[in-house]
């Protein structure tokens, strides 16, 4: 049962639902009244009793892949299933992990917990390299298989699982999830009969495409469907290949598209190229070529190769009615869509300095003039929007700093983790370790990112002394040989270690004290532990490494603002105007601007100062809040932000803040109505009115006992104006809201 439950609860939530409704929510909530009839259904379905067909049918909708469709080919077809029938396959597939890797080669690197998407790339991306640099004799064939999932031959699946050493029970439960299921088509919110279909892609796809690995001779890559094939230079070979490619065809059910895949020669293979291509019948590529959406290439990628990541920047760009858009909203899509684009290529190249430059612009871009073509004002530099918010920025993403990160990740798996794509040690380090090594002529693209980013991992570190052979002793350049190695100095009596010129006086006294410490060591007999100190449990993580990296060298200070419950422009409009940008007519007139500098509610200078502390408008607003609550007005906006919010008990300074915020946001609304919309009728108490309508429209989303507070000061305000200004005889009951 707890296996069962385990199953359900891993499933997440807000997935678009099956058939019959229910979501994975209903199964999650409702376990404990479910949990026996789900039992007996696993029972029967254990004693193979149970049709399971009968729940695996699901709904096809067509999804247009672009605009003006007309031909069918041009819509992407969805599947629904019902998690009744995910229940089922999700336990199988929890089954399967246990011994999944014990099965499946080191050269399927996907679908598995634990192996990286881009460790076959690193595997093909070296391989390139060391055939170009060694003037190996080689040849590369880059397999294209057509709809893999669609022609499996499922006997060759169970043949398959039977040669693995699956039981018969165990290939039944498999017959059974992946055929027998039915599927209607859903056109115009009808849906059709539902037919039989002998290919189920719910599960079936992640069992066929690791399942089985037909070559033993040659050097293999795979992911799903997409297959590397290396060999040797050897017409005689590459027949035989050709012959097992084949056969493999017969077996399985799935077929080459030979026209649609491409060989790359290397060596003396380059003088055949006519011999491979009729022999393979496909063509020669060029590269660089793609390989799971990453460059390949045995040189360093041009600048010109990044161009598909500037292209879907575009794109993308191009879709956004950015305009339609608050700065909050042009903040999060940045955060979320915009710097997410990337990180692809970046967990794997070390982005050239102009790719960075021009992916800022396009984000600077967006972000100050939103998808117009007029320039507007930068109001601050972007390497301080692209700083943490608890240092004084935005919390823009900074990708050069991310693209470090994510070089790093793989450092920190070379030094603490053995599998297919670690081999790298056998090319760059040999007999060294990896602390002792540093960039060199001629290694790969790939290998001198990792190289710039060691350092600073490995000051992030720490390591746990064993046999002491990757531990530096010291860095010193007293020293003269600088790498010199733990295991090393301990080897003999006296320590291994000499100096440029002699130790006298308290450097010899610090000597003699470091030799009686290091006297007590005792090495061991395994790997020295690299730990990450970053995190407490010592595993890397980017996220700690970015916090890190961004915030070196910088104090923390907290910006209360950013903790209110208002939304995201108003928090920037905060941030703007703490940092005494917000476009005021004298910041105007810093960028060039020609025109009157005259307050729009009296004749002084417009400033921020006079706008929202100084002028009478401003002053009779702060007035009111003094003669309401007793609260002394602040005097600018440094201390609004300091020393005046700090007077108050800190349960109450959210609040305060968020109605000092309110009182600002009117006066600026009403400033630019009267600058752009040309009203000339803002009173007082459409000001005040004005921000007792924000600071009620932000309560909502405040918990209960904060939105009472904040009501019962609206109540208290707005009854201080209505009794102020119906003294003068106004119409107390004119109201504006907004």
């Amino acid at each position: 049962m707890e296996e069962v439950r385990h199953a359900i609860f891993q499933m997440k939530h807000n997935k678009a639902l099956g058939p019959d409704g229910f979501p994975a929510e209903f199964y999650q909530v409702f376990w404990e009244l479910i949990k026996n009839d789900l039992m007996a259904m696993f029972r029967e379905f254990y004693d193979c009793k149970l049709p399971l067909y009968s729940l695996n049918f699901g709904i096809i909708t067509l999804l247009p892949k672009q605009k003006e469709v007309k031909q069918i080919q041009q819509y992407r077809p969805i599947c629904l299933l019902n998690v009744s029938f995910k229940v089922f396959s999700k336990v199988i597939a929890n089954r399967l992990c246990l011994v999944a890797k014990k099965v499946i080669r080191p050269s399927q690197t996907a679908f598995l917990s634990g192996r990286n998407i881009l460790e076959g790339v690193v595997v093909l991306h070296e391989t390139l390299h060391e055939l170009r640099k060694k003037k190996l004799n080689g040849v590369v064939l880059k397999l294209d298989f057509e709809k893999a999932y669609d022609k499996v031959n499922w006997s060759f699946l169970q043949q398959t699982l039977r040669m693995k050493g699956f039981s018969p029970l165990w290939c039944r439960w498999i017959e059974q999830i992946v055929s027998k299921g039915s599927v209607g088509v859903k056109v115009n919110d009808d849906i059709g009969k539902y037919a039989c279909c002998f290919v189920n892609k719910s599960k079936g796809e992640q069992l066929v495409s690791w399942s089985y690995t037909p070559f033993s001779g040659w050097g293999t890559l795979h992911f799903t469907d997409d297959t590397i094939l290396f060999m040797e230079h050897d017409l005689e070979e590459a027949k035989n290949l050709k012959l097992v490619l084949c056969a493999f065809e017969q077996l399985s059910g799935l077929k080459i598209n030979f026209h649609k895949s491409e060989l790359f020669l290397y060596g003396e293979a380059q003088s055949f190229p006519k011999e491979y291509s009729e022999l393979f019948g496909c063509n020669v590529g060029s590269l660089p070529f793609r390989y799971l959406g990453i460059p390949m290439h045995h040189r360093k990628i041009a600048n010109k190769d990044w161009f598909s990541v500037e292209e879907r920047f575009q794109k993308k760009l191009s879709s956004w009615k950015g305009k339609l858009l608050s700065s909050g909203g042009r903040l999060v899509l940045m955060n979320s869509v915009l710097s997410s684009l990337p990180m692809f290529m970046f967990s794997f190249f070390e982005a050239p300095k102009g790719v960075l430059k021009k992916l800022d612009y396009y984000r600077s871009r967006f972000f100050w003039q939103c998808d117009e073509h007029k320039k507007k004002y930068r109001l601050a530099k972007w390497n301080i929007l692209s700083t943490p918010r608890d240092i004084g920025g935005l919390g823009i993403l900074n990708l050069e700093v991310q693209n470090k990160c994510l070089l790093g990740k793989w450092l920190f798996k070379l030094l603490t983790e053995d599998g297919l794509w670690q081999d790298l040690r056998k090319k760059y380090l040999h007999s060294k370790a990896i602390t002792h090594v540093s960039k060199q002529s001629g290694d790969s693209q790939f290998w001198v990112g990792l190289m710039h980013v060691k350092e600073q991992v490995l000051s992030f570190g720490s390591f746990k002394l064993q046999n002491g052979k990757q531990i530096r002793f010291w860095e010193d350049r007293v020293v003269r040989r600088k790498y010199v190695t733990v295991d090393t100095v301990l080897s003999t009596v006296p320590l291994n270690v000499s100096f440029r010129r002699a130790l006298i006086g308290e450097k010899l006294i610090a000597w003699h004290d470091l030799v009686s410490k290091v006297a007590l060591v005792v090495l061991g007999e395994g790997k020295d532990i690299f730990t990450w100190n970053l995190n407490k449990n010592g595993s890397f993580s980017v996220s700690s490494m970015y916090s890190a990296l961004v915030q070196e060298g910088c104090a923390p200070r907290k910006n209360l603002f950013w903790a209110l419950k208002v939304p995201l422009k108003i928090k920037i409009f905060l941030w703007f105007l703490k940092r005494g940008v917000v476009l005021t007519k004298d910041n105007l007139a810093k960028r060039q601007w020609k025109g009157n500098l005259k307050c729009s509610f009296c004749n002084a200078n417009e400033t921020i100062q006079h706008l929202f502390f100084d002028c009478h408008v401003a002053r009779f607003v702060w007035n009111s809040i003094f003669i309401s609550f007793g609260i002394q007005p602040p005097k600018n906006v440094s201390q609004m932000f300091g020393s005046w919010l700090k007077r108050f008990p800190s349960r109450l300074r959210t609040k305060i803040l968020l109605g000092a915020a309110a009182l600002c946001w009117a006066i600026w609304l009403s400033r630019n109505d009267m600058v752009f919309n040309r009203f000339l009728s803002n009173s007082f108490k459409e000001i005040m009115f004005r921000g007792i309508y924000w600071i009620r429209c932000w309560a909502k989303l405040s918990t209960e006992d904060d939105k009472e507070i904040l009501e019962a000061g609206c109540r208290k305000l707005e009854a201080f104006v209505l009794e102020f200004f119906g003294g003068f005889g106004w119409r107390a009951r004119y109201r504006i809201d907004g």
